[in-house]
């Protein structure tokens, strides 16, 4: 899959995520039957800041036209997900949340193989049709 590909689906994932976490936080967490009091909500309000920035930076970095641009990007997205697939897979085998928590753990394993393999094969990234001029 080329990294264009996995950014774009990656920013669309983040984005829901994103704005279920920011405008309805007790809904979407009580989802996973987790419930929040009023630091939870704060902290899943800004978990939602963050992952509404990297859905930004995602969407605008699927078109970066020289391939060491994007690898930053890249790199940035490999250790949000490892991390967060490691966090929530040790949370969900402690017995937090319900079987719906597997979703997110599941999408932060693929999106850090995804990124991760693509840090490793240059041939996941596309070649420009236009190169940008550095000045």
């Amino acid at each position: 899959m080329k990294v264009k590909t996995i950014l774009i689906i990656d920013a669309i994932v983040l984005f829901v995520f994103g704005v279920g976490f920011l405008f309805a936080p007790v809904w979407s967490m009580e989802l996973f039957d987790i419930s929040l009091d009023t630091a939870g909500i704060l902290m899943t309000q800004l978990l939602a800041a963050a992952f509404l920035g990297f859905a930004v930076l995602d969407w605008m970095g699927r078109n970066y036209a020289v391939a060491d641009d994007v690898r930053p990007l890249i790199a940035a997205n490999f250790i949000m997900n490892a991390v967060g697939f490691v966090i929530a897979l040790l949370q969900r085998l402690d017995g937090v949340g319900n079987v719906w928590t597997w979703v997110p753990i599941i999408l932060y394993l693929l999106f850090a193989l995804a990124f991760g393999y693509s840090m490793l094969d240059r041939s996941t990234y596309e070649e420009p049709t236009m190169r940008t001029k550095r000045a």
